[in-house]
Formats: C-alpha cells, sequence, structure tokens
C-alpha cells in the first residue's frame, strides 16, 4: 500500500482592511472646507527608554529624530513621527514604505532597559483638512486650538465624544491635524465627524442666510 501525500487547498489571499475602510466612502464625501482621510498603513511602535540613556541616544539615530518632550511631536526628513506620551514613552509613526528597523531599534532600546512594542493594529489614524478642521474640534474636545497654541509640532492627548485620542498639529492655524486612535473605537470616531461636519454645515447655511438675506421681492400675482 503506498501512501498518498495530501496537499493543503491553496488558501485565497486575503485583502488588507483598515479599521476605517467601511466609512472611507462617507468620510470622503464632507462638505466642502473638510477632508477626511483614514490611513492604517502606518507602522507603529511604543517606545519605552530613559531619555537621559544611551538607548534614546540610538533610538534618535535610528528614527533620524529627536525624543521630544511633553504635548509636543518631531518629524524626521523621511517623514518618521516621534510623539510624546509620558515622561519615558514616545510613538514612532513610520510611512509603510520607510518603516523604522524594529530589531535594532529594540536591541538599542533593551541595552538601555528599555522596550519597544509594535502596536501598528491597536491603534490607526484619520487625517483631517481644511478650514473648518478647528471648528470641528472645538465642538468635541477641550484643547486650545488657537493658532498661537496649536501649531505644527505640538502633540496632545485628549478625549472626543468620550474617546481617547491623540491629536497632532501638521500645518498652523489648526488646518491640518492628525488623529490616532484605538482601532476599536476608531467607528465611533468616524461616526462622530460625519455628524459634527453635517451640523457644522447646517449651522453655517443658517449663519450665512442670517448675514445675507434673500431680499429679492416677492412676485405679485396679475390682477
Amino acid at each position: 500500500m503506498t501512501a498518498e501525500l495530501v496537499r493543503p487547498a491553496t488558501l485565497p489571499r486575503l485583502a488588507l482592511r483598515g479599521p476605517l475602510d467601511d466609512w472611507a466612502e462617507r468620510l470622503a464625501a464632507l462638505p466642502p472646507g473638510l477632508s477626511a482621510a483614514p490611513d492604517a498603513t502606518l507602522q507603529q511602535l511604543a517606545v519605552r527608554v530613559d531619555p537621559a540613556s544611551p538607548g534614546a541616544r540610538a533610538v534618535e539615530a535610528l528614527v533620524g529624530a529627536r525624543l521630544p518632550g511633553p504635548s509636543s511631536c518631531s518629524t524626521s526628513p523621511d517623514g518618521v513621527d516621534v510623539v510624546w506620551l509620558g515622561p519615558d514613552e514616545w510613538l514612532v509613526l513610520a510611512p509603510a514604505a520607510r518603516p523604522v528597523p524594529v530589531v535594532a531599534l529594540a536591541d538599542a532600546v533593551l541595552a538601555s532597559g528599555g522596550t519597544v512594542v509594535d502596536v501598528s493594529a491597536q491603534r490607526t489614524t484619520l487625517r483631517l483638512r481644511g478650514e473648518h478642521v478647528p471648528d470641528l474640534l472645538r465642538g468635541g474636545c477641550a484643547v486650545d486650538l488657537h493658532p498661537g497654541v496649536f501649531d505644527p509640532g505640538t502633540a496632545v492627548q485628549t478625549s472626543i465624544a468620550q474617546i481617547g485620542v491623540l491629536l497632532v498639529a501638521r500645518a498652523p492655524g489648526g488646518g491640518d491635524v492628525m488623529l490616532v486612535v484605538r482601532s476599536t473605537f476608531a467607528g465611533a470616531l468616524a461616526d462622530w465627524v460625519l455628524d459634527a461636519a453635517t451640523e457644522h454645515l447646517e449651522d453655517a447655511e443658517h449663519l450665512e442666510d442670517a448675514e445675507h438675506p434673500d431680499t429679492t421681492p416677492d412676485a405679485q400675482e396679475p390682477s
């Protein structure tokens, strides 16, 4: 009797999906002056290391950006962001096309008693752009979004509609903000953005009507 080799069936290649894929079409249809772009492709690494240690200097050399202080973010020439989370904790966000070498980073911080954890699947991002972004966010969080305070390089942890988020300022005036949110709450955040954008559009239309009332006389019916 000859044994027959049974080969497993070839499984179909599964398409990668982001936490906000089901919201993408609606987010792309926001009113003028406001856009929202989900991005689930960023490499995200939680780094903990003594900021005064050699490991911290090695991290800065590997990512190409300094480890910033409280409520701030630094960015490398290659577009790698380093966001402050705590006295010895940072979140590194790197483009998928230019990921940070995780093994080398881990070796660098381990030598100084630190840790590196890949949290790419734990969080996702939503980029808000447009002139109405500050007004939209003011309706949901208590962060001071004044241009003199919330300038590029600012990164703060707050909550929007009771959802914990990280806000990262990208441009002066608050018109370009990246929101970092845990994947399990991303849908709730997207729903809030959609609802808030609709309310903001309605308020803007009412204000426009009040400032520019229709003064055209009503047409008289023929006698």
